[in-house]
């Protein structure tokens, strides 16, 4: 359990900065972020521009109404048209194609937007699994317990983990491991519903949350988990050699009230190393 204790410390320094996240996300956010700056300030710009234009076209408007009085020759009048007509022609090609351009920014704006987004969601998601991760159980996690408190609701937490994984890797290799955590995750999604979120801790060890849960309800979930993965065949995908049986511990916790997420985690991780100390394969409930 020396992983799970230095997860539950880590979680316990608060909010993630940007030496927690993944290098490479960090850079393409900061890349992202620029090149929207950069769009937003151009269209700025050409705002800008429209703006002068227009109050070019103004002044010129003006100083034509002034020199256009009762006794201006025909001729005159002709001319003035001409320019006005003119300088018209100009705003309206200038306008048309500053349209253009704000329509351009704003496509690109769209997909950098979207580019954000996905960003954001990477950095929420594990990547071997596709679960929610560390990071998104250290933002939502204290808020189910805020909301549990704020509406004197009930939240159940399953802290799960896989047995002799270790032993699994040095036998078949990680890839076979990380087989078998994506196999496990999937078995997690499979069985909750709603509002119910399954996220990988680390290593080989997952969270379920259960808001509107109670511990018998999560009791049930585990076992159902629990017993649908002691009775899977394993087999090496590339050898067809046999794996033999993998088992997964379960520790399950109640949110109290007045107790906040990391009391609630301490006590679910508690039971999780009971349930390891009792010979694995089995789930221990906070009662």
């Amino acid at each position: 359990m020396t992983f799970a204790w230095g997860a539950l410390q880590f979680f316990r320094l608060g909010a993630v900065g940007p030496n927690e996240i993944d290098e490479r996300l960090s850079e393409r956010l900061e890349k992202v972020g620029q090149e929207l700056d950069d769009e937003v300030f151009s269209v700025v710009r050409l705002l800008k521009e429209h703006l002068e234009l227009s109050g070019s076209h103004s002044e010129s408007l003006a100083k034509v109404s002034s020199t256009l009085v009762a006794s201006t020759p025909p001729e005159r009048v002709r001319a003035i048209i001409q320019m006005l007509i003119s300088e018209n022609k100009k705003v309206q090609n200038e306008v048309r194609e500053l349209n253009g351009r704000l329509q351009q920014s704003q496509q690109q704006i769209e997909k950098l937007r979207v580019s954000l987004s996905d960003s954001h969601k990477l950095g929420m998601l594990d990547a071997v699994t596709s679960l929610k991760n560390r990071h998104w159980l250290e933002v939502y996690l204290p808020r189910e317990v805020t909301t549990a408190t704020e509406t004197n609701g009930c939240l159940s937490l399953i802290m799960a983990d896989v047995d002799h994984f270790k032993r699994i890797n040095d036998t078949f290799g990680h890839a076979v491991g990380d087989e078998i955590l994506r196999r496990f995750a999937e078995l997690l999604s499979k069985n909750i519903k709603g509002r119910d979120t399954a996220a990988r801790y680390g290593g080989e060890e997952f969270i379920i949350l259960l808001p509107q849960t109670r511990l018998d309800g999560a009791k049930n979930l585990g076992e159902q988990i629990r017993g649908e993965l002691e009775n899977k065949k394993w087999m090496h995908h590339r050898t067809g050699q046999p794996i033999g049986k993998v088992t997964a511990s379960f520790g399950i916790a109640e949110w109290r009230q007045g107790e906040d997420c990391y009391a609630l985690l301490d006590r679910a991780d508690s039971k999780l190393y009971e349930a390891k100390a009792a010979g694995r394969n089995r789930i221990i409930a906070d009662e």
